[in-house]
């Protein structure tokens, strides 16, 4: 940038790693900057939402995701942060459609099956958010990287359903995947504590 101040390609790079260093209104201004010397595309909508969601502007954030939707139909990543924003906003249908639609373009999306989960746990229809839990730990067992946000999800609605003992697995097994994560350690302790194994807590 000090060599080729004009260079947008440069400007949009740092704004990238702004936002990736957690730094949104840095991240922000140089894309604003960057805009100036060149139409944005759909990536960079998107990250221009991410950072708005950073800010917890969840209003900016879904209008840039839509932009970088209107310019690119098919951006699964605009999609599925699409449905994070509109959870955060409480619309829960609108989250639903949104992974629904990244579910379709990409059957294996563990992410999406998970947060739909999450939806229709808000939503108080559990035997869906169990289904989407469960469906959601068979895609882990293939993947490359496994996560423990679904087996720490369907072990937290089982306690909250009072079957501690049918969430144990669950939870034992996202410890396994993530022993640095407290809430599996906190819903790992909820459930002990409801068995009556307050060793194990």
């Amino acid at each position: 940038m000090a060599a080729h101040a004009r260079s947008d390609d440069a400007i949009s790079l740092l704004a990238f790693c702004r936002f990736r260093e957690d730094k949104p209104r840095d991240s922000l201004r140089l894309f604003t900057r960057a805009a100036a010397l060149q139409t944005p595309e759909a990536d960079d909508f998107k990250i221009v939402a991410l950072d708005y969601a950073l800010l917890s502007d969840y209003r900016d954030a879904a209008k840039y995701l839509l932009i970088a939707l209107l310019l690119q139909p098919r951006n699964i990543e605009a999609r599925y942060h699409l449905g994070r924003v509109r959870f955060q906003q409480s619309r829960y249908d609108d989250a639903i459609a949104a992974f629904s639609e990244v579910l379709k373009e990409d059957p294996k999306n563990l992410k999406a099956e998970n947060n739909l989960g999450l939806c229709f746990e808000a939503k108080g229809e559990i035997n869906q958010a169990l289904l989407a839990y469960q469906q959601a730990i068979k895609l882990d067992q293939g993947a490359n990287r496994p996560s423990a946000q679904p087996y720490l999800n369907l072990g937290r609605l089982l306690t909250q359903m009072g079957r501690p003992e049918r969430d144990l697995p669950s939870l034992l097994k996202g410890e396994q995947i993530s022993p640095q994560l407290p809430e599996i350690h906190y819903e790992l302790a909820k459930a002990y504590l409801r068995l009556g194994k307050l060793h194990d807590s």
